[in-house]
């Protein structure tokens, strides 16, 4: 989620996968059965966050597929309930783009 003067972004600092572990990543989840991924999206970030959000407000604006493997769909959503999450097991924290904390995933660089 972003602020909507695209400055500043929603991360969570992970604690598992291992290669994730204290490390910024996006707000997200794996889909439920039955669900659709902006179903998913909205879910995933109140369980994260305690936001309510509406799966029709997210947009999603890439699809990552490895043939056989997984595929990762990414959304995003600009609002100022970016200012009103709250930490749960992992840590959300706003942070501005264009200045990243090293411990940003490396797929995140694409924000600045």
């Amino acid at each position: 989620m972003l602020s909507p003067d695209y400055k500043q972004v929603a991360l969570i600092t992970k604690n598992s996968p291992s290669w994730q572990a204290n490390k910024l990543n996006g707000i997200g989840g794996k889909i439920e059965s039955g669900e659709t991924p902006s179903e998913a999206m909205a879910r995933e970030f109140e369980e994260e966050t305690g936001v309510i959000t509406s799966p029709n407000e997210w947009v999603k604006f890439v699809v990552l597929i490895r043939e056989s493997s997984y595929q990762v769909n990414f959304f995003y959503l600009v609002s100022e309930k970016v200012f009103g999450g709250h930490q749960e097991d992992e840590e959300v924290s706003i942070y501005d783009v264009a200045n990243l904390p090293e411990n940003a995933i490396f797929n995140l660089k694409w924000l600045d």
